[in-house]
């Protein structure tokens, strides 16, 4: 006869901290970590597919030289970015400004690099239309740029405010006492970092296919 388990003192209050944390977390913080985990989750399976589908396609697939150059810009955003939840603590709302610019700029060079993939993929008879190496050359890609759209739309949004809030020292100030500007930052740099790994497992990926 089996007995029974019982949790000792410690496991409750490791399983009752745990919870605490999770019910903590800012409810910013909360979406945006579980969008992380569930996008992640879809960009492991449309990779096993994608993997799994090449062992069977005959035809060859040359990656465009211009999805390398966006990892470049992908990898440049994100080094910028990178540096903004530094510069919050250091109160140093110019280097906020100019970091937050140039982040928007490569992002936006990024954007504009896979649309000329795709066309680079166009010409060379790579179309979406729905055999599976093809299609999921252009929804893996299509899907991470819409995660990068809507970080892009995030990260201008916390642009413009902070060019109307770092403009005015009252607002100066009151905008580096708060808190939530800073977890905006840092929520921010954690998505770009889920969006650097998501993107080298997809090119790598790619760069497999040929490969194998």
């Amino acid at each position: 006869m089996k007995g029974k388990v019982y949790k000792t003192s410690a496991d409750q209050n490791t399983s009752l901290s745990t919870i605490e944390k999770i019910e903590s977390l800012h409810p910013y913080q909360t979406i945006t970590y579980l969008s992380i985990f569930g996008s992640s989750l879809i960009f492991v399976f449309l990779l096993v597919v994608l993997f799994v589908s090449s062992s069977h396609s005959d035809k060859v697939i040359e990656i465009p030289v211009t999805f390398y150059l966006s990892t470049g810009f992908l990898v440049f955003s994100h080094y910028f970015i990178s540096k903004l939840p530094k510069f919050f603590d250091e109160e140093n709302d110019l280097n906020i400004k100019r970091y937050l610019g140039f982040g928007i700029l490569f992002t936006a060079l990024f954007g504009v690099s896979q649309l000329f993939a795709w066309i680079s993929l166009f010409n060379d008879q790579i179309y979406f239309d729905g055999k599976a190496v093809e299609t999921m050359l252009y929804l893996l890609s299509g899907l991470h740029l819409l995660h990068i759209i809507a970080g892009l739309v995030f990260m201008i949004s916390l642009f413009i405010s902070c060019l109307t809030s770092l403009s005015d020292p009252v607002k100066n100030l009151i905008y580096f006492t708060n808190p939530f500007q800073k977890m905006k930052l840092s929520l921010l740099h954690a998505f770009w970092v889920f969006m650097d790994v998501s993107w080298i497992f997809i090119l790598g990926t790619f760069i497999m296919m040929i490969l194998v």
